[in-house]
């Protein structure tokens, strides 16, 4: 008998807590998955470097209202049209990266968080897109910055 693969959302849940979101987003329902709460994320001694906080564990109100717009926006057709991609820097879980991927606009996902980028991927590789060959969303870590 042969095992069931693991699944990279199965992988995910299995190192982080998790909760399963859905969302309206442009006709669509759209599922993600979140960290089940920031507070365990917070670290102290990150936080005293550069104020780092764990936004990714949230679904901001902007993300979901921009989200919308992009799925909704006639423009982005053009857009999709010209083969040129988008940058979405801070993606945080990535609702509009995946907004735009789903409208067939190619997509770079960036954030200064990498396991941020983990949830995009999931979503990335679990959720069609019209070329469903995930080459239009592409998670991208933000390089560490350092102050002067």
């Amino acid at each position: 008998m042969t095992p069931h693969p693991v699944t990279p959302e199965a992988r995910l849940r299995k190192r982080c807590d998790c909760r399963a979101v859905t969302v309206p987003v442009g006709g669509r329902t759209l599922e993600l998955l979140l960290q089940r709460t920031a507070d365990a994320l917070i670290d102290e001694v990150a936080f005293a470097a550069d104020e780092r906080m764990p936004y990714r564990a949230d679904l901001w109100p902007s993300a979901v209202a921009l989200a919308t717009f992009v799925s909704e926006e006639r423009s982005f057709d053009a857009h999709a049209a010209s083969g040129l991609p988008v940058l979405e820097l801070g993606c945080g879980v990535g609702l509009v990266s995946l907004a735009a991927a789903l409208r067939d606009v190619p997509v770079v996902a960036s954030d200064h968080e990498k396991p941020a980028l983990d949830f995009v991927a999931v979503r990335r590789e679990t959720t069609p897109t019209p070329t469903s060959d995930g080459t239009r969303m592409v998670a991208v870590e933000i390089i560490e910055r350092t102050r002067t």
